[in-house]
This record gives structure tokens, C-alpha cells and sequence, in this order.
């Protein structure tokens, strides 16, 4: 059996997060074990799943907490580790800290890339400079490149690398059986909410720049203005949710928008 550490996880529910639970709930865990590091903080959100699927959480200091204690201790976690683990399965949405290849690399990992971003967002330009320098030495130590689409592809690791068929792309992989229509659901849930007879839209998604919330409370304003009945429930939570809340305040969606 291969036990495999994976890297880049927050702590909360989100989708990186989920796309690796998603993987782990399905492969064969006789053949393959995922051992997660959250890079966050302590608690992640599915450690007790993780433990019953057979892996292990280990835990370090957030990063915004602490960078150094954080990579202090992945130091000599990685160390400790390596004598069990030969692989580590990096995901990222940007190669702004390249502290942790760099100790992976150190203690000789094979190490695999997988990268869950078009852009930037809300970056500054000299961040995205330094995705783009780092971006080379990730390429050189990664034995394998991965992305979820070829936009993904192409800004991780860059156009030419992409367009050499050096990035394999894994689409992200859901139980559709899961989110099949169920008409019993529907209606418990709109009665629940009060919306047995609205046109309801929904949108899940983090308050973040990437998710757009902004224009997407642009187009439920057109929407509404042609039905006034219309609702638009929104879910998910970010740094971005006053933005957007304000927004539909000053639109006069306030009671036609739910968070």
C-alpha cells in the first residue's frame, strides 16, 4: 500500500478540499492512502472522514499565523514522514510559497503539481510576478504536472510548457447520483424557506474575486426587474460577503436575496 501526503488543503470546506475528498472516498484504498498536511491551521473540516477512510491529518501552524513556525514545523514533518512516504501531492492555486517544494525536494519526494487556477484575482502585480519566476523551478522538480482544465493549465505552469503536453488535465469528479432532481426534496426545502411559488436561482461559491459574485448580482437584477417574484439564494462565505451584501442592499435586492 502507497500512503501519499497531500499539500495545499485549507481548513475548511472548499474546492480543492473537496475534489481530493472526492478522490479518496473512490480509489482504492488497498492500493493508495492519502495522509493530508492542511497548510491552514489546525482542524480540517473532514479529519474524522479522513481517519475512517484509514489516512491522517497532521497538523501545523497556519500559515498567516506563523510562516516560519508553519514551515518550521512542515520541516521536520517532512523529515519525520519520509522513511513511510515516498510521494507528495501538491495542489495549488499559485506558486507564491515555494518554501514547501523546496523541503519536499530536500528530502528527495517524488513530487506532483496540481494546479486549481486560472489567474491571479485580487493579487498584486508582484505577486503574480512571483508565481511566474517560481513557476520554473516548480516545472523542474515536479515529476508529474496536473490541472483541472487547460486554462488552469496554461497559467499555472505557463503556455509553452502547457502547449509541449507536459500537463496532464483531471477533471474534477463528482457523484452525480448525489445532485440527481429529487421533487420530494424541492418542496420540503422551499417550504422550509418560504418559496413554494418563486422562480428561485442558486449560486454556491466562496465570496472571493474568482467566483464573481459581482456580476453575477448584476444579471439577477435584470432577472428580477422582469419577475419580481424571483430569488436569488446565495451560499458559500469569503471575504467578499459585505461587498456583495452591500451591493444587493443598494440595488434594493435586500429582500429578494438570500445569504
Amino acid at each position: 500500500m502507497q500512503r501519499i501526503l497531500v499539500y495545499g488543503l485549507g481548513t475548511s470546506i472548499g474546492g480543492m478540499e473537496e475534489y481530493i475528498m472526492n478522490l479518496f472516498r473512490n480509489i482504492d484504498r488497498s492500493e493508495i492512502i492519502f495522509d493530508i498536511i492542511p497548510h491552514g491551521g489546525q482542524s480540517f473540516y473532514a479529519e474524522q472522514e479522513v481517519n475512517q477512510l484509514g489516512g491522517i491529518v497532521y497538523k501545523i501552524t497556519s500559515q498567516r499565523n506563523s510562516l516560519y513556525q508553519s514551515m518550521t514545523e512542515l520541516n521536520n514533518l517532512l523529515r519525520k514522514l519520509r522513511k513511510d512516504h515516498e510521494i507528495i501531492y501538491f495542489n495549488t492555486c499559485g506558486f507564491y510559497n515555494v518554501i514547501p517544494y523546496y523541503l519536499a525536494q530536500k528530502y528527495d519526494y517524488t513530487i506532483l503539481t496540481h494546479g486549481h487556477n486560472t489567474k491571479s484575482g485580487e493579487k498584486s502585480f508582484l505577486t503574480e510576478g512571483l508565481h511566474i519566476i517560481n513557476r520554473m523551478y516548480i516545472r523542474h522538480i515536479s515529476k508529474y504536472h496536473f490541472a483541472c482544465s487547460q486554462a488552469a493549465a496554461k497559467w499555472i505552469f505557463g503556455r509553452h510548457f502547457d502547449e509541449r503536453n507536459k500537463v496532464k488535465i483531471i477533471n474534477n469528479a463528482i457523484d452525480c447520483d448525489k445532485y440527481r432532481f429529487k421533487e420530494e426534496k424541492r418542496n420540503v426545502v422551499r417550504k422550509q424557506l418560504g418559496l413554494e411559488n418563486s422562480i428561485v436561482l442558486g449560486h454556491i461559491g466562496r465570496f472571493v474575486y474568482q467566483k464573481n459574485h459581482d456580476f453575477l448580482i448584476d444579471i439577477f437584477k435584470s432577472v428580477h426587474d422582469q419577475n419580481s417574484d424571483s430569488k436569488l439564494l446565495l451560499i458559500g462565505e469569503g471575504n467578499l460577503d459585505n461587498f456583495v451584501k452591500e451591493k444587493v442592499a443598494n440595488l434594493g435586492l435586500q429582500d429578494s436575496v438570500f445569504f
